[in-house]
């Protein structure tokens, strides 16, 4: 078994791949450290206001099984910005 791999991430108001898809992948937990809401699209573009919002007040989300494996996209409202980071297991 291969050891988690650790990475950062960083959004603004124009949609962008925050993690790269990985058939490998089983689990995965992205978190939020900094900056404001994004909305995040898994294997789709994210969408302002739709779709899995993380920011301070929902700071974490965890997705397993073929959701785990898929492109993670995200975007923040407009002249916002969000940072941080996730972990594959």
């Amino acid at each position: 078994m291969s050891s988690p791999s650790v990475g950062s991430w960083a959004g603004t108001a124009v949609d962008s791949q925050l993690v790269a898809a990985d058939t490998d992948r089983g689990t995965i937990i992205l978190q939020h450290h900094s900056g404001d809401e994004i909305f995040i699209g898994i294997g789709t573009a994210g969408v302002v206001d739709k779709g899995i919002k993380v920011s301070s007040d929902i700071p974490l989300i965890m997705l397993e099984g073929f959701e785990a494996t898929q492109e993670i996209r995200g975007i923040c409202n407009t002249a916002e910005s969000a940072a941080g980071g996730f972990q594959e297991l």
